[in-house]
């Protein structure tokens, strides 16, 4: 009986190391591809600043070794920096990442919009053959809100539905902003593969992000990434 309870407690420890989430594996030194906020140990202190965000970003980015994708825009949040990156070649968006403002690791933006990314995400298996993101620690909930939904995955099998422009996205999106927040407005888009992510405002000032599926247009809002603190292009 005790060698059989023996066998049983060490098979137990065996999968609970296997199931341990892929955030405490890490991509690189000092960097963790775990979900934002939530990944590493959150230390006490200051926060980072903008630039020392940006650096992180850029340095992640250099893994990749690609010189067409390009940080262009930080959002600074109470839990995470918002770094936006960019084709160099067709100007469009290519995907986002987040910067823990207390400890500096950098992941890729979770959720939905990684499921929806046509180029770089989950369902075109990542980029640069690595999966975009961590599934053992994301965000996949539904969002927060009156109409937000979670991400269905790759468009549906057979034939797909046409994409939505810019302008049909955003008029999906006003109707759920006018349940959800109304009197807020929705500013200028990023054009993403397969989604667009749009800034929501109030008295011209960004509270929030969401993003609008291009099939379909099913709406993710941002709700974890907290509240908006400051704004800065990438120059």
């Amino acid at each position: 009986m005790m060698m059989r309870t023996i066998t049983i407690v060490a098979a137990t420890a065996i999968l609970a190391a296997v199931a341990a989430p892929a955030f405490a594996q890490g991509w690189g030194p000092g960097f963790m591809h775990g979900y934002g906020p939530q990944s590493g140990t959150q230390l006490a202190g200051p926060a980072l600043s903008v630039d020392a965000a940006i650096a992180r970003a850029q340095l992640f980015l250099g893994t990749y070794r690609s010189a067409d994708l390009v940080p262009v825009e930080v959002i600074e949040f109470s839990s995470v920096f918002y770094v936006a990156v960019q084709e160099k070649s067709t100007g469009k968006g290519a995907f986002a990442l987040l910067v823990n403002r207390f400890n500096g690791n950098v992941s890729l933006e979770m959720g939905p919009p990684m499921m929806w990314n046509l180029k770089y995400g989950h369902w075109a298996g990542g980029f640069q053959g690595r999966p975009m993101g961590m599934m053992g620690g994301g965000m996949m909930g539904p969002g927060h809100g009156p109409g937000a939904q979670p991400a269905p995955g790759a468009p549906p099998a057979g034939q797909p539905a046409p994409p939505l422009d810019e302008a049909k996205a955003r008029a999906a999106l006003q109707a759920w902003v006018n349940q959800a927040f109304p009197g807020a407005t929705i500013g200028k888009a990023v054009e993403y593969p397969g989604f667009f992510t749009y800034r929501l405002q109030r008295d011209g000032k960004t509270f929030a992000l969401v993003s609008v599926h291009a099939f379909g247009g099913r709406v993710w809002y941002g709700w974890h990434y907290g509240t908006v603190v400051q704004e800065q292009v990438i120059r």
